[in-house]
């Protein structure tokens, strides 16, 4: 527990809290405690393999999100390598509100 806290940037103890905290999530131990050494529980064994699984999909979803912006409408141009800024339509920026809602505004009129 120790050197996974470490490798992970936590302290010991926020490690532990941490896995208390998924075990009450899970409804189940994901330890088994064998002195001062942990063995995974089966179901942590399962947990562990469905994640090995999933985790590389995420990534290869988040790449494949990140790659795919074929068009964006928006009034700011993005100079970025690889895009290209095309204006469509000129744009004004036009404040509209009801003069009754705003009777100061009538005097500048």
């Amino acid at each position: 527990m120790t050197a996974s806290a470490g490798a992970l940037s936590l302290t010991q103890s926020a490690l532990s809290h941490s896995m208390k905290k998924l075990e009450l999530q899970l409804g189940t131990d994901v330890w088994l405690r064998e002195g001062r050494s942990l063995r995974l529980t089966q179901a942590c064994q399962y947990l562990f393999t469905v994640v090995n699984g999933v985790l590389p999909q995420l990534d290869l979803t988040e790449e494949r999100l990140g790659q795919e912006i074929d068009l964006r409408v928006t009034p700011d141009p993005l100079y970025k390598p690889g895009l290209k800024f095309v204006p469509v339509f000129n744009y004004q920026q036009v404040l509209v509100v009801a003069t009754r809602a705003m009777p100061w505004l009538r005097r500048h009129m």
